[in-house]
């Protein structure tokens, strides 16, 4: 039977059960912690993470692309002779390695490979590889499940509220603003062109779940829409925003879901965000 496999990484923040339904392989980041490596949402639990991630001098950074290289490897090995072709969807190659590394392993896949940068992470880039699944599912070819997720790409947005900067600055991964800016506010940042941005305007902290509904409601139009809450080290706060988004809007798909280790080492505990596309 046809088969097109559909790959992403674990900063798509897709929920296990997600996963499993629609047949998604996940690869894993891997990131360091104090000179021990770990891979994201497997070695090390998300409420382990941010309780070591409030702790003082805890030091983070990203594992090699070759970490990533080898994970592929093994999802590779356990595909092989099941599947026909894969289509593997990664996040922003201007903020991570792991779509060179997806590159790098492709000529060595005995089976066709397609591969897209998705210009996104977190679950802006979860709903993009769900909607490749999906095509998969239906028994699409390559090139439709490739469509699929170019689909939603060009309809999905992600926007997050930090308390700072401080943790983006530290990683590397942010370098707009000023030091005092930095310092003062409470910024929403976004993925603009694969890069992560200032968005228009900044969340007080207790009103960043306004803010990112105020986010949505000029950011929509009337067809079915879907919804993914995120947060760091808070769940209680993405409880609140997720009983707000039910009570104004309209949704055909609404989940929630926490930012893996491995983007909350970049975003910091006290962080809330969405993602959302209108069909």
């Amino acid at each position: 039977m046809s088969h097109i496999a559909v790959v992403t990484d674990s900063s798509s923040c897709i929920p296990p059960e997600v996963a499993e339904k629609y047949h998604i392989h996940v690869a894993p980041i891997h990131l360091i912690i104090d000179d021990v490596e770990y891979r994201d949402g497997i070695d090390i639990t998300v409420e382990e993470f941010y309780a070591r991630l409030r702790g003082p001098s805890t030091k983070f950074s990203l594992g090699t692309s070759g970490a990533m290289q080898g994970e592929l490897i093994s999802i590779f090995d356990k595909l092989r002779g099941k599947v026909e072709g894969m289509v593997i969807i990664f996040l922003s190659s201007k903020i991570s390695a792991a779509y060179s590394a997806a590159l790098t392993v492709r000529d060595a896949a005995d089976v066709p490979i397609e591969i897209v940068d998705s210009q996104f992470t977190t679950s802006a880039l979860g709903f993009i590889a769900i909607a490749a699944a999906q095509a998969a599912d239906q028994g699409e070819n390559m090139n439709e499940v490739v469509e699929a997720a170019k689909n939603v790409m060009s309809k999905v947005k992600g926007f997050v509220a930090l308390e700072n900067l401080d943790y983006l600055r530290r990683g590397g991964r942010f370098s707009e603003g000023s030091a005092e800016q930095a310092a003062q506010m409470r910024p929403v940042v976004t993925m603009r062109e694969g890069l992560i941005k200032l968005a228009d305007g900044t969340a007080d902290h207790d009103e960043a779940d306004e803010r990112l509904l105020r986010i949505m409601k000029d950011n929509l139009i009337p067809t079915p829409l879907h919804v993914a809450v995120m947060y760091g080290g808070l769940p209680q706060k993405a409880d609140r925003l997720q009983e707000k988004i039910k009570a104004r809007f309209s949704c055909a798909e609404l989940w929630m879901t926490p930012l893996t280790p491995v983007l909350g080492a970049h975003s910091g505990p006290d962080t809330l965000g969405v993602a959302f596309y209108n069909e």
